[in-house]
């Protein structure tokens, strides 16, 4: 019985010992994700610079409007990428972007490229990779909206991919908290307005269904009042009625769908009412935000080609409008 007991103890100080192991392991096997995850997600401003492009030579191919043989742009399009992370708002937008811009609106950019391009910006995105100054992910998707921009030109993309780009800016629209805008040191980091920018050039795309417009048109919704007590400073409001506006166009979306997305805009929700957020800054930055997106909306409709569709919508936006007060 003794020898049983025994037996019975050694083999239970095994499996606890091997349990211990094991849960040990896979600690660490999960710090260890944890940490490549966390890595992941940083990109770091110093590769922007190399031997054979220095700021100087940086500097210099903006001034002469970024001509350079093809091969050469090819060669410094995975460099230009860590530029997008620069705390010099000169060498992030004006050159980076701006080179990335150049090329792919003048068609400098093979479509093997192009389709390396997206794949690298999405990733990007959808594991919200940034820098320490959190302005290179702003800027990878505006520089994503270029490379989106030539899909809608000229399709290169195929269809699950572009679910894959609805799908992430969607998300980071949803999820976008970052408002600040314009710094005199760290110049533009615009996220919501860069993104508005991206999903804009999807709207636009013949090849986005009405299932995926109505997806990113709920996604801008949610992003319209802003979160906490935000005040939109920076022109967002008209950014982010661009895009709704030329979904507007299209037709394909129901007026049915609209009545609702716009009576939702239009709700004073947590508040009972309009009336009652003129003593509470959050309801105050929610009427400013609204207002302002149904005014830049309104101007739009009014502005652009009419046809029977737009005409009940312009309806609807000033009655909208009136609603608030």
């Amino acid at each position: 019985m003794l020898l049983f007991v025994k037996i019975i103890l050694e083999l239970s100080l095994m499996l606890s010992t091997w349990l211990l192991n094991f849960f040990c392991f896979a600690f660490l096997i999960c710090s260890f994700l944890t940490h490549a995850d966390i890595e992941r997600s940083k990109i770091d401003e110093e590769a922007c610079f190399s031997n054979s492009w220095n700021k100087e030579k940086l500097l210099d191919l903006k001034n002469n409007q970024f001509l350079l043989s093809n091969q050469r742009i090819h060669e410094l399009l995975p460099q230009l990428r860590y530029c997008l992370a620069s705390s010099d708002p000169i060498i992030r937008d004006d050159v980076a972007f701006g080179a990335y811009s150049t090329w792919l609106r003048a068609g400098n950019i093979r479509p093997p490229t192009l389709s390396s391009l997206f794949e690298t910006f999405l990733s990007d995105i959808d594991h919200n990779k940034n820098d320490e100054q959190s302005v290179f992910l702003p800027f990878a998707i505006l520089v994503f909206s270029e490379v989106l921009r030539v899909d809608r030109k000229s399709p290169y993309l195929q269809a699950s991919q572009r679910t894959k780009a609805v799908n992430a800016l969607s998300s980071y629209m949803l999820l976008a908290n970052d408002y600040r805008g314009f710094d005199d040191q760290l110049g533009w980091r615009h996220s919501v307005a860069h993104t508005s920018d991206a999903i804009f050039q999807l709207v636009l795309n013949p090849k986005i269904n009405q299932a995926q417009l109505q997806q990113m048109l709920n996604a801008i919704a949610q992003q319209i009042p802003a979160q906490g007590s935000h005040f939109y400073i920076y022109a967002e409001p008209e950014r982010l009625s661009r895009p709704v506006y030329y979904a507007m166009r299209r037709e394909d979306v129901p007026i049915k769908f609209w009545e609702q997305w716009i009576s939702n805009i239009a709700d004073p929700s947590p508040f009972k009412s309009w009336a009652e957020v003129f003593t509470n800054q959050q309801g105050l930055a929610q009427r400013h935000n609204v207002k302002l997106f149904l005014l830049n909306l309104q101007y739009f409709i009014v502005a652009g080609k009419g046809n029977e569709q737009l005409g009940e919508l312009n309806i609807m936006v000033k009655d909208a409008l009136k609603s608030m007060i």
